[in-house]
């Protein structure tokens, strides 16, 4: 078994992503709580442009390693 890359989830409130960089979003109230989405001056946006106001937020995961089969 491989280990994987941790990465929890970050609290708005907490910290914030730099600007416009691409994050995993986690609205609550939402149909699809999980989504890709960035903040920039403060604004929550998702990636199909629509304001969102998440609670949560974490970087992206790395990519695999290795050969490709």
């Amino acid at each position: 078994m491989s280990e994987a890359n941790e990465t929890s989830w970050i609290s708005v409130e907490q910290e914030q992503p730099d600007d416009d960089i691409i994050v995993l979003v986690y609205v609550p109230d939402s149909s699809e709580p999980v989504w890709l989405g960035y903040c920039f001056d403060g604004e929550w946006t998702d990636v199909e442009g629509s304001r969102c106001e998440p609670t949560h937020w974490m970087p992206l995961p790395e990519g695999p390693t290795g050969k490709n089969p």
